[in-house]
């Protein structure tokens, strides 16, 4: 196609731009979840480990399956992280409990719940803690295409 103007040029190259712009975002349709709310809050000291799993673990959530129009929130909260003493090891259990809201309006969706326990023979350490919380919050993220 030959275009000899000035303007039909500016056109075609506009047109070009635009039919690039509407395949690429045709081509990547957006994720059906994302991210809400996360505390930690009788955990304060771990809430940035526990946030910066929930967002790697949705991050890596294979949601290709999921055929739905409708766009959802993922709201997580550390319920519970506790030690225990059980003969020579040390037990650290976290449990998450994370939600699943509609982005328009806002009804619950579906709660989804992960938990996850560790033992070591040895006193507890921060690096522990830290693995449990982020199995924990895998666990939780890991049953969202299901509640979907």
């Amino acid at each position: 196609m030959l275009v000899r103007s000035t303007y039909g040029r500016r056109l075609f190259v506009l047109a070009g731009l635009l039919a690039c712009v509407l395949g690429e975002a045709s081509a990547a349709p957006a994720r059906p979840v994302s991210l809400g709310e996360i505390r930690a809050a009788e955990h304060a000291e771990l809430e940035a480990v526990f946030r910066r799993s929930v967002e790697r673990e949705l991050a890596s959530l294979d949601l290709s399956a999921v055929k739905t129009p409708e766009r959802f929130v993922l709201s997580a909260e550390l319920t519970e992280l506790e030690t225990r003493r059980e003969d020579r090891e040390l037990r650290a259990t976290a449990k998450v409990t994370a939600t699943l809201r509609r982005a328009r309006g806002g009804e619950l969706h579906a709660i989804v719940r992960g938990s996850a326990t560790t033992a070591e023979s040895a006193r507890a350490s921060r690096a522990t803690m830290e693995a449990v919380v982020r199995a924990a919050a895998r666990s939780a993220v890991r049953r969202v295409p299901e509640a979907l």
